[in-house]
């Protein structure tokens, strides 16, 4: 009977646990059925707002970037409006900015800004460090976004990826390209120039094609003539006049005043001459 009793008790046990484990396996099966059900909703929601987002929004985003984009004649505050390419006319306002959706804008005729830059240039500039720029740090501009074909006047000035064909007029700027006439009250650095430069404090270019004047002028490449108190041009055809002229890697032209040091043989005249070949007072060559 006790055997009996106990083959009872074992079986009564496999049925309880057996159920247990049926009913936890339904249990989980319908969980992660659950969970499928939901992933599969979420899904499609995601699917059908991309569809949306695909046959609605995409195209006319994709529109506004591949343009047309407006041209504007007569008037146009500045910065101009994001779907504008071009205007033919006059700019005003405080300035220009990166489109994110036109590579490059462009103004034909007169640019004019307000700027507070300028003014906040001249309280600073006294106290900026140049220590440890390099020519690199100097000359380092982004693509060009703002073109002006005719005459800029700002009271401040581009600080990046600008460009001027015509004549501009400015207290500090920074540039890619300047092609003709240029006046500055404190700086102008251009990747590249071509044509007159002057300004009162520094005038910079990677290469110069033309005149520069200022207090200090640096040029990496200079075809041209030089007119400052310090000149220096990594390489120089034409000339410098000023009190010191440095061109330390190449020179053929002549060098003009109290120091002149050139790494090539050149024409110089001057208190002190060094050249690649001689050092002489007064006159050498």
């Amino acid at each position: 009977m006790e055997t009996i009793k106990n083959c009872r008790c074992s079986i009564c046990t496999l049925l309880c646990n057996t159920r247990t484990i049926i009913l936890f396996s339904l249990l989980s099966g319908f969980s992660a059925w659950a969970q499928d059900s939901i992933y599969e909703k979420k899904m499609q929601a995601v699917i059908e707002s991309t569809r949306r987002y695909d046959s609605i929004a995409k195209p006319y985003y994709d529109s506004i970037r591949r343009g047309p984009f407006k041209t504007r004649y007569g008037f146009s505050l500045s910065p101009i409006a994001r779907n504008v390419e071009t205007v033919n006319g006059l700019t005003l306002g405080i300035g220009h900015f990166r489109s994110e959706l036109i590579p490059m804008q462009t103004v034909n005729g007169i640019n004019a800004e307000i700027s507070p830059v300028g003014l906040g240039m001249l309280l600073v500039w006294p106290f900026l460090d140049f220590r440890h720029t390099t020519f690199d740090d100097l000359f380092e501009t982004d693509s060009t976004c703002t073109v002006i074909n005719g005459l800029n006047v700002s009271t401040g000035g581009f600080l990046e990826g600008g460009e001027v064909r015509g004549v501009n007029i400015s207290t500090f700027t920074k540039m890619n390209k300047m092609n003709g006439l240029s006046v500055s009250a404190g700086f102008l650095i251009s990747k590249r120039a071509n044509g007159v430069s002057v300004a009162g404090l520094y005038n910079a270019a990677a290469k110069r094609n033309g005149l520069s004047i200022a207090l200090v002028n640096t040029d990496l490449k200079t075809n041209g003539l030089q007119i400052g108190l310090m000149n220096y041009a990594g390489q120089l055809k034409g000339a410098q006049i000023g009190f010191v002229n440095v061109s330390p890697e190449k020179a053929a032209g002549l060098q003009i005043g109290l120091v002149n040091h050139s790494k090539s043989k050149c024409f110089q005249l001057g208190l002190l001459n060094i050249n690649g070949k001689r050092a002489l007072p007064i006159i050498n060559w």
